[in-house]
């Protein structure tokens, strides 16, 4: 029996999700960005909630409440929950 390629890029996401943070379909999580005005020293912390939809191999799909959708990198998805800079 064939495995599809769809099924393979399942199998092969939660495979690499389990050495990261649980994240679970459909919950929302709070994003911390971290923006520096131009000329600035400061950081200021943008807090944004986003709906985790889809794990992929190397990126997670998120939505904002409008509806826009978003990818990231894992890497970055850490970073972003944890409120670190990029």
């Amino acid at each position: 029996m064939r495995i599809t390629k769809e099924a393979r890029c399942a199998k092969n996401a939660r495979e690499y999700i389990g050495n990261r943070p649980r994240l679970v379909e459909g919950k929302i999580y709070t994003l911390i960005f971290r923006q520096q005005p131009e000329r600035s020293e400061k950081h200021t912390a943008i807090k944004k909630r986003m709906r985790f939809l889809k794990a992929f191999p190397h990126h997670a799909l998120f939505e904002n409440p409008y509806g826009i959708k978003r990818s990231f990198t894992w890497w970055e998805v850490e970073k972003l929950l944890k409120g670190e800079q990029i």
